[in-house]
């Protein structure tokens, strides 16, 4: 996802993590592991017990730092719309690129 809006206007997704002036890499076809799932009765609370991350809601995904050239489709400058909200200004794509054929 690199920016969307939802209903109440919250800008979501990597392009608000970037924000005005950051760069979105857009990466195809590499492993990712999704934390809430993963992590679900793992965290440890100050009582002593365990569960879930703290903040609900939050769809992370990690994924290996050695990201091969060859996986990355694009990035992608953000910028403001003239009404506000978060937009692709600039994209480079990579022609390196290639494309994972199942």
């Amino acid at each position: 996802m690199i920016a969307t809006s939802d209903e109440a206007g919250l800008q979501q997704g990597a392009g608000a993590w970037a924000g005005e002036g950051g760069w979105v890499f857009e990466i195809d076809s590499t492993p990712s592991w999704e934390l809430r799932s993963l992590l679900e009765g793992r965290v440890p609370r100050p009582d002593g017990s365990y569960g879930g991350v703290l903040m609900r809601g939050e769809v992370e995904h990690a994924m290996l730092a050695q990201v091969p050239s060859e996986r990355i489709v694009a990035i992608h400058k953000m910028g403001l719309h003239p009404n506000g909200s978060l937009i692709r200004t600039r994209t480079l794509w990579n022609p390196n690129y290639r494309p994972v054929t199942r």
